[in-house]
């Protein structure tokens, strides 16, 4: 920047502010970045280091590292002093790694070129999980509590009526709960972009397109299709595809008319998420747990 004429260096920093701020909004997990390198920098200030590492041996930076993977490790600085999985290990010494390396240092978890971690914290990460409890694995649910919670769906209560069918909705297209839900903290930044009306098209059998209103119309749907704009996995533009079931209500296409018609009964706009129930109220996670927890003590699943 030094070398660039003063009458362009302005043009300059402007486009490099611009790259830079496309460079923070690539990933969701700025905020935890900076987290981890606020604690990186705590620890080296009381270590008596630099937290860039600037005049240290490569030795003397791993060594640093590691010991700042330890400290993590039993949060005793950090958090609740609780100890955390090997995950979150490896989730702060690569945050702390990337801060480094975007500041134009190198990464002290690899030898130049590599692309393993060096092997004193592949050691470190697996020894880590070898300590950690062995996971639970989870019981898949029988179809009887999903049709339990989706018989909801003519409950008094329009909030439960939405997440019945948001619960039937889950169920055939496999969706992830932050992809039918809004987030308690709608301001927290993630990759997933919930589905809304405007992803949502009905089917007539001979392949041509229904109109997303009245709801008598929606419920004689031969099919849906779910547009993916942008989930989690990063793939855009894909679609999910389901026939409708014989079943009066059981079924993936008459779920997802009823939220429609519901939500655009109140005038709103088809960029509306399928959590809507009414201004100011959706369905959220929680409320899906509550039901299916209900639904798994209605069938004696659950005592």
């Amino acid at each position: 920047m030094a070398h660039c004429p003063a009458a362009f260096r302005p043009l300059v920093e402007r486009d490099l502010d611009a790259a830079w701020t496309a460079i923070r909004t690539a990933t969701v997990d700025d905020a935890r970045r900076r987290t981890s390198w606020g604690n990186c920098a705590a620890y080296a200030g009381q270590c008596g280091v630099d937290p860039w590492l600037r005049e240290q041996s490569r030795v003397e930076k791993q060594s640093y590292l590691l010991a700042f993977a330890a400290r993590v490790r039993t949060a005793g600085i950090f958090g609740r002093a609780v100890q955390v999985g090997h995950q979150s290990v490896e989730k702060a010494l690569r945050h702390v790694a990337q801060t480094l390396v975007m500041a134009g240092f190198d990464n002290p978890r690899r030898s130049h070129g590599a692309n393993d971690l060096d092997l004193p914290f592949r050691h470190l990460l697996a020894s880590y999980k070898t300590q950690n409890p062995a996971p639970k694995p989870q019981v898949a649910l029988p179809v009887s509590v999903v049709e339990y919670a989706g018989a909801y769906y003519q409950a008094p209560s329009a909030a439960t009526r939405a997440a019945a069918d948001l619960t039937m909705t889950a169920f055939f297209y496999l969706l992830r709960v932050g992809e039918y839900t809004m987030r308690p903290k709608p301001n927290v930044r993630t990759r997933t972009v919930q589905f809304r009306v405007k992803d949502v098209t009905f089917w007539r059998a001979n392949g041509t397109i229904i109109p997303r209103s009245p709801l008598k119309q929606l419920l004689q749907a031969a099919s849906a299709t779910l547009w993916l704009d942008n989930q989690k996995n990063g793939q855009r533009g894909a679609t999910i595809y389901h026939e409708a079931c014989r079943s009066s209500w059981f079924c993936p296409t008459k779920d997802l008319a009823r939220r429609v018609a519901s939500i655009l009964s109140f005038g709103v706009d088809e960029t509306t998420p399928l959590s809507f129930v009414q201004p100011g109220v959706h369905v959220q996670a929680k409320d899906i747990t509550n039901l299916v927890k209900f639904a798994a003590r209605g069938t004696h699943l659950e005592a």
